[in-house]
């Protein structure tokens, strides 16, 4: 059983553009914070900081891979593996 029995075609597809855009606002973020120079802000802090962004970029790219294959077909996925 797959995550496609579950979900039509359309939610997998609204999940995969949510958590594109969970992605790109966590970048953005992640700029904004660890690119300020105008705010002194500890070495812990930034340490702590830098490991939740880059474990919650990994979960959300986990998530876009799995829904990104969830969404392909068998025939477009057995075609991918012959090239």
């Amino acid at each position: 059983m797959t995550i496609a029995t579950f979900f039509t075609r359309e939610e997998l597809q609204a999940h995969l553009e949510e958590a594109l855009a969970a992605l790109e606002d966590l970048e953005e973020e992640r700029r904004r914070f660890l690119g300020q120079t105008g705010v002194h802000i500890g070495v812990r802090i930034i340490q702590k900081m830098r490991r939740q962004f880059e474990r919650e970029e990994a979960e959300l790219r986990e998530r876009i891979h799995f829904l990104k294959a969830s969404l392909e077909s068998p025939k477009e996925r057995r075609e991918g593996e012959l090239k």
